[in-house]
């Protein structure tokens, strides 16, 4: 876990231009507005260019399945920020009313490569262009479940392979990862719960409601040669 901080530390040291907050709820038909704020944070000029997907699933390695959208806009999409300067965009729902169940959309603030730097009138210009980066935020529209509803079952089990099929059946999405739920295999003879190593490089999934996915465990020396009867995944408490 500790490595995944410094690797996001490092990822948002890269950008220039900058989203604040991370993530935003619109829960009301009455207030469908908001602002996020784009900072670029350097000290040269940046342009940016702002937009909106909708995240409609994922493939079959967790990667987000995204789709344009015109049930949101978003008001200016490019600028040019000063040094340190901070800008807001206005984000707009456009329909009357809210989803039965939670949608799911990335906001997309994109540094623009610039050209930002010249000699005196008559000399070569001096290529400094930055390189395109975006940064991402999250905007959810609908009313937040208190509690997961998230069913899973054993799939595809053999001496070489156990696979888990996580289903949502709620009405609002929910981000799944062993540091956030419990995962208990019930075995013919005893209980075992699963820990992080389990997963391998599985990194969590921000589950849609309705949506279902498929992980396949490394190799667990504990589960091997048992006869496996069910698995339970349960919010953790703390």
């Amino acid at each position: 876990m500790k490595y995944a901080i410094l690797v996001l530390i490092l990822a948002q040291s890269l950008f220039s231009v900058q989203l604040t907050p991370i993530t935003q709820r619109i829960d009301s038909p009455k207030s469908r507005n908001l602002t996020f704020t784009v900072k670029n944070i350097d000290k040269d000029m940046a342009a940016a260019e702002c937009s909106i997907l909708k995240v409609v699933g994922h493939d079959e390695n967790g990667v987000e399945i995204r789709e344009e959208t015109d049930d949101v806009v978003i008001y200016p999409s490019q600028f040019v920020l000063q040094e340190q300067e901070s800008k807001g965009v206005r984000v707009n729902y456009t329909k009357s009313t809210l989803p039965q169940k939670e949608a799911v959309y990335r906001v997309l603030a994109t540094q623009l490569a610039l050209n930002l730097k010249e000699e005196s009138k008559g000399s070569k210009v001096k290529g400094a262009m930055k390189f395109i980066f975006s940064y991402e935020g999250l905007l959810f529209v609908g009313a937040k479940e208190e509690k997961p509803n998230i069913t899973s079952t054993l799939e595809n089990v053999s001496k070489s392979n156990i696979s888990i099929k996580m289903h949502n059946n709620g009405v609002a999405s929910h981000f799944i990862h062993v540091n956030h739920f419990d995962f208990t295999i019930e075995t013919a003879t005893t209980s075992i719960k699963l820990t992080e190593k389990d997963f391998g490089k599985f990194g969590g999934i921000r589950l849609l409601p309705d949506e279902s996915f498929v992980v396949t465990l490394d190799k667990n020396e504990q589960l091997q040669g048992k006869t496996l009867k069910s698995i339970t995944i349960t919010p953790k408490t703390n």
